[in-house]
């Protein structure tokens, strides 16, 4: 397989030799480590990029769009990044997904609602009278700031201000202080209220949903096999489509459908019909009909089934531990195997065929063996299973009687496990399962 930097869409030269110290202000000028702190602390140089122009932002939004789908060949192109180069500033994998467009409405947003609730004076506590408007510069910290958190975990928030010497935080202070943290998190919004759309019931982050659905898009070509699961995010709020699901850890939440690269584990948004892909999924989701629908669009499948599910075939006697049947219609192949407990199968690529697992009968030290079907389904589902475990460790959702924040948070979950994994493809090196 070629490496994924030779197969990278070609960019602008100015943003491959950029280095890893430096942070891309609103306005296409570089700061240093140093020109960063100090804006946080001038309150002058914040008021620096509130003044631009919204038709500007969409005029660049359109030329950006154009430039991370230039390839040659889409269908071998592996990576489609908006930055070339071996010595990529870590930085630069988040402002792929996490742009100066993006962030601009993100931080008008947020500043237009701290002003309706001043005006309002809903909130007129000390700590609100004293906002004073964000910056793009100042959200990055901010966002960098929730990540760490899930590093050095706190009974609350205000521990990581703290300077008792016996829970040490120094780089939290060093950067923002406790209140303004607080307030634009306090503030954080996503869309105007002004455009309440009643049809929508995500209309309150379809903007900033909309834009990193399309970084993920536009950034990254999948191969053959794709795995579609779900994941609930803890949400206990008041909320109209909070849905429960007793298995889960989390009971309570919001419902998340996720498809996923089988090989680089990256989260995806493009459509998988008549691509020629191979879907990976559990039983939850899988029925002959399914299949068939699936078969005319082109897309094969191999997953797990319920044996009760509507259309199944019926097998009849039961079978010994390493045994299997199988029944076959219309280009599906049902397989029913004996392990531990009964597996049953249904796919569209496999023969059937059983395969040595590669290991030994802890008695009998005899080879294992196991259909080709079930040995694909697990080296192919398992590392959307340590996607799940990565975003479970890593999460750095707040507490919030809002589930737009909720809902943001995963976002920016999702999308730093994208960079993760998109520096391991430009590496060329492969997550481990």
């Amino acid at each position: 397989m070629e490496s994924p930097s030779s197969q990278a869409a070609t960019m602008s030269d100015a943003s491959s030799t950029s280095s890893r110290s430096t942070v891309t202000r609103g306005h296409g000028k570089r700061l240093s480590e140093e020109e960063i702190r100090d804006i946080l602390y001038n309150d002058d140089a914040m008021d620096d990029d509130l003044d631009y122009d919204p038709e500007k932002d969409l005029t660049q939004r359109s030329d950006t769009s154009e430039g991370k789908t230039q390839v040659d060949d889409v269908a071998s192109a592996y990576a489609l990044f908006p930055y070339n180069g071996d010595d990529m500033a870590d930085m630069e994998y988040f402002q792929a997904y996490f742009d100066n467009v993006f962030m601009r409405h993100l931080v008008t947003e947020t500043n237009m609602y701290a002003h309706t609730l001043i005006d309002s004076g809903i909130l007129p506590a000390l700590r609100l009278t004293r906002w004073k408007a964000t910056t793009i510069d100042e959200m990055y910290v901010f966002l960098a700031l929730c990540m760490m958190m899930k590093h050095s975990e706190k009974a609350v928030v205000q521990d990581y201000w703290n300077k008792d010497s016996l829970v040490p935080s120094p780089v939290f202070n060093r950067y923002v202080s406790r209140d303004k943290f607080h307030l634009i998190l306090r503030h954080l919004h996503f869309e105007n209220n002004a455009n309440e759309d009643r049809r929508d019931r995500l209309w309150k982050v379809r903007k900033v949903f909309s834009d990193l659905r399309g970084n993920f898009r536009d950034y990254f070509v999948p191969g053959q096999n794709v795995v579609i699961d779900e994941l609930l995010v803890l949400f206990k709020g008041r909320l109209a489509f909070k849905q429960y699901i007793p298995s889960k850890r989390h009971c309570f939440g919001l419902k998340f459908f996720m498809l996923c690269d089988c090989e680089t584990g990256i989260c995806l948004t493009e459509p998988v019909l008549n691509r020629g892909h191979i879907l990976f999924t559990d039983n939850y989701y899988t029925s002959p009909l399914l299949t068939r629908y699936l078969l005319a669009h082109n897309t094969s499948i191999c997953s797990t089934v319920k044996v009760l599910g509507k259309e199944m075939p019926v097998f009849g006697i039961g079978i010994s531990m390493g045994e299997y049947q199988l029944r076959k219609c219309d280009n599906m192949l049902s397989v029913r195997w004996e392990d531990r407990h009964e597996v049953n199968m249904l796919t569209t690529i496999h023969t059937s065929a059983m395969l040595n697992n590669g290991k030994v009968h802890f008695y009998m030290r005899n080879p294992m063996y196991k259909p080709d079907c079930v040995i694909d389904y697990n080296v192919n589902m398992r590392l959307v299973d340590k996607c799940d475990m990565m975003l479970g460790g890593m999460e750095c959702v707040h507490r919030s009687v809002k589930w737009t924040k909720k809902f943001f948070f995963h976002l920016k979950d999702d999308a730093v496990l994208n960079c993760f994994n998109m520096y391991l493809v430009k590496s060329g090196r492969k997550p481990s399962a």
